[in-house]
């Protein structure tokens, strides 16, 4: 069973040693970490252009910040889980 999902899986099945080690894991996590980083400077140039662009530019942050904190209740539990992995009947 794999916590880090199908893709992480898809990914590392393909690669020649399919061991996960940190270079396999950083080939596939810093490329969507990139993804991610670059999609608030995006939606920020985006809505500049909008007819309404003060009022979509004030709650942009307010929202991404919202979402951030939506999303670290659930980034702190796989990694609580990863780490209770190794224990006595953990699987």
């Amino acid at each position: 069973m794999s916590v880090e999902g199908p893709a992480h899986s898809a990914c590392v099945a393909r690669l020649a040693d399919p061991e996960i080690n940190l270079a396999a894991w950083g080939g596939i996590v810093f490329p969507l970490a990139l993804i991610i980083e670059t999609v608030q400077p995006i939606g920020s140039a985006t809505m500049s252009r909008l007819p309404r662009a003060l009022d979509s530019l004030t709650v942009w942050p307010v929202l991404s910040g919202l979402l951030f904190m939506l999303r670290s209740g659930g980034i702190a539990y796989k990694e609580a889980v990863i780490s209770l992995l190794d224990e006595p009947g953990a699987a």
